[in-house]
């Protein structure tokens, strides 16, 4: 894999969406709170409305989408919910994004 590169996220709210370009390819990803797990669900979709994959757990440490693989349409690299301190549980609201405890990573293929 190669160098890092952090998705912006905002996870201030409990549902939003929002675009990323990865390896060259627009991507609309929705992100839901599930107030009674704890824990956010995140849909991955072209930027077309198509979508790819739905009610995704964001999980620290664990590639996000790698059930798909085979489908050629989801981004050809890693997604990968990072914490920054000790704790690895799933994030919870504001605990999401470049200046929270965890951040959502993009690994381009190599």
């Amino acid at each position: 894999m190669t160098t890092p590169r952090v998705i912006p996220t905002d996870s201030t709210t409990s549902f939003w969406s929002q675009r990323a370009t990865l390896s060259g390819i627009n991507y609309v990803f929705t992100f839901r709170y599930q107030q009674r797990s704890n824990h956010f669900v995140v849909d991955l979709a072209l930027d077309d409305g198509t979508l790819l994959a739905s009610g995704v757990p964001v999980v620290c440490g664990w590639q996000l989408f790698s059930r798909w693989a085979w489908d050629t349409r989801m981004p050809p690299g890693a997604i990968i919910a990072v914490s920054k301190s000790t704790n690895t549980d799933p994030p919870d609201i504001g605990e999401l994004g470049e200046n929270a405890r965890c951040v959502l990573v993009y690994y381009d293929p190599i």
